[in-house]
This record gives C-alpha cells, sequence and structure tokens, in this order.
C-alpha cells in the first residue's frame, strides 16, 4: 500500500494503528488507541518520512530474507489477533525448527560480507526497532539502512539472538554480521524469498535503496515526529 503514497507530494497519509507491531506509530509518537490517532488525522501536523525500496517496492521498517519471510506471511490471521505482537513467537519459532542456511553477498559502496546464514534483515533506519536490541547504537541510525544476520546457523546462535531481542534486550554483536549504508545488494545461492513489512517481495538478488523523505505522515502536532 505505501507505494501508492511514496514520492506523492499531493498525497498525506494518516496511520491508524491497527497492525500488529505499531512499530511506526510508536517511533513518531502516534497513539495506539483508535480515537486519539483519529484526531492526529483531523489536527496533526505532516512530516516527511524515509523509506526503504526493494527492487522498487516501497517498504517502511523492516524487510526479511530467508525462510523467515515465508514464516512472517503466513502468521495465522487468527493468531495475529489473538496475540499481537507476540505472534512473531511463531515466526522466531518457525525459523529456528526450519533454520535453512543459504550462502549469502551482502554488499554496500564501501564494505562487503560473504558467507552462510538463515536470515537477512534490512531496516529503514529509526523505523526499525530490533536493531536497537540486538547491536550497539553506533551501528543504528536515522537516515541510512542496516542490513543484519546471524554468522551462522547453529540452534544455540539464533537461541541466543531470540532471547536477547525478547527478553534481555542485550546487544550480541558478535554473533551478527551487519553492514549500513543507502544502497544495499544481497545476493543469495539458492535464492530467498523476501519479505516486506508482511507483504510479498522478490526473491533475491535484492538491492534495497533508501527513499528519503518520501512519504508525507500525519503526527500528533505537539510531538516531534521527525
Amino acid at each position: 500500500m505505501v507505494d501508492l503514497f511514496a514520492h506523492q507530494p499531493q498525497l498525506t497519509l494518516g496511520l491508524l494503528p491497527v497492525g500488529t507491531g505499531n512499530e511506526v506509530a510508536r517511533v513518531l509518537g502516534i497513539p495506539l488507541d483508535l480515537a486519539s490517532a483519529c484526531r492526529v488525522i483531523a489536527t496533526g501536523r505532516v512530516v516527511e518520512i524515509d523509506l526503504a525500496q526493494a527492487n522498487g517496492n516501497y517498504f517502511v521498517h523492516t524487510g526479511l530474507v530467508g525462510y523467515a519471510a515465508y514464516a512472517n506471511r503466513h502468521v495465522p490471521a487468527w493468531l495475529k489477533a489473538l496475540l499481537g505482537k507476540a505472534a512473531y513467537f511463531y515466526v522466531l519459532a518457525s525459523s529456528l525448527l526450519h533454520r535453512r542456511a543459504f550462502r549469502a553477498r551482502v554488499a554496500t559502496a564501501g564494505k562487503c560480507w560473504e558467507g552462510e546464514t538463515p536470515l537477512i534483515l534490512v531496516g529503514n533506519g529509526r523505523f526499525h526497532q530490533p536493531a536497537r536490541a540486538l547491536l550497539p547504537p553506533r551501528e543504528w541510525r536515522d537516515g541510512s539502512l542496516i542490513v543484519y544476520g546471524p554468522r551462522d546457523s547453529r540452534w544455540t546462535t539464533l537461541l541466543s539472538l531470540a532471547i536477547s531481542l525478547w527478553i534481555t534486550r542485550r546487544p550480541r554483536p558478535a554473533l551478527l554480521f551487519c553492514l549500513s549504508g543507502r544502497e544495499v545488494s544481497v545476493h543469495a545461492r539458492p535464492p530467498q524469498p523476501t519479505d516486506l513489512d508482511g507483504e510479498y517481495g522478490r526473491s533475491t538478488p535484492v538491492i534495497f535503496r533508501l527513499a528519503p523523505r518520501a512519504l508525507r505522515m500525519l503526527v500528533p502536532a505537539s510531538q516531534e515526529g521527525e
């Protein structure tokens, strides 16, 4: 859906937080109850935010490459409705049980990583929240894509990362490779599925790019939101 609003200065998006995680609403300070969110649409101010894109498809916060992309798209709707954000444990559990390593090459303008991994995450700056738990602050920042993933597919590595993400919130940079930049290419053997904010993305190879100030959004008038 965000593709319809990208680079359209005549259009402004008002956000109703009815998703599973509502990461964008939280970052922008949009209230999570619908009545207050509607007041933001009626009285808020307009800001321009960065988007990310993968082979021309726009997304707001997270791209996934690997089996987790398949699992994320197949989280049952009833489970999301019942458990909300906790439904993502389904994705983590599925990835642990079906960890399928693939050979990957991830490259930016000045850096490259090659190796085997079961999962690659691509985050759009401040809107991608998992990086704040798993990586030190110097690695995640606004105005850049952050691309990272496990350095191996051992179940102990994936379990440690899951515990750090959901329980301890302790960074584990030694277990992850990490690159950042405004353009990142991802190649995989064999080709891997991708997921963009819960929607289907093309299989690898994929070129991820930052799209600065590509989306106009309404945020609370009394908050920074930028």
